[in-house]
């Protein structure tokens, strides 16, 4: 690996045609420019250097805790961010945060996809997080009157997009709802 180069002809085909094209010195200079052979995904830190000096994307919007946005500095665009933790300690409740957090921020669209949600829990608790009240709690009772004014607030401009229930192994639709999801304008999901 560390001896092979890749000559480019740059003026002719082949060898042959550039010497029998008196182009001697031009062939010389391709193979003394020749570069090592590096597979295509790996990069010597020269070539990505310029990158220290390109600006980093701008911060789309904070998350609604401001320790998250010490440590990751907001919510970025394009990028990927993995919630992992164990059964029933808040991975939903987290996201959901997050998605409410968006929406009522940015003005944007926002994609929900919970598979193992069903959707009446869906709608409660964004719900919940409009009114500042766990409604999942036993003993909550909230009147109808402040219950359908927060889901009139939620549905406003319907910019709140759920995939409602499915499952793993619909990785198919699962791409699809996504695909229609950023067409309508979602920008986190």
């Amino acid at each position: 690996p560390r001896k092979h180069k890749v000559v480019h002809l740059d003026k002719f085909n082949d060898i042959q045609e550039y010497t029998s094209n008196g182009a001697i010195e031009e062939l010389k200079t391709c193979f003394f420019n020749a570069k090592k052979q590096v597979p295509q995904m790996v990069k010597p830190i020269s070539e990505l250097m310029p990158l220290l000096f390109e600006p980093d994307p701008p911060c789309y919007c904070d998350y609604p805790w401001p320790s998250f946005n010490d440590k990751l500095g907001g919510i970025h665009l394009g990028e990927v961010v993995g919630i992992l933790a164990h059964e029933k300690v808040g991975k939903t409740s987290f996201l959901r945060n997050v998605a409410h957090n968006v929406w009522k921020t940015t003005g944007d669209p926002v994609g929900i996809i919970f598979l193992e949600d069903i959707k009446k829990d869906l709608v409660k608790g964004m719900v919940s997080l409009q009114l500042g009240v766990n409604l999942s709690k036993k003993g909550v009772v909230v009147p109808n009157e402040l219950l359908q004014q927060a889901a009139n607030e939620l549905m406003e401009d319907d910019r709140i997009y759920f995939k409602a229930e499915g499952g793993p192994g619909e990785t198919g639709a699962l791409m699809d709802v996504i695909d229609w999801m950023i067409a309508v304008g979602c920008k986190v999901i």
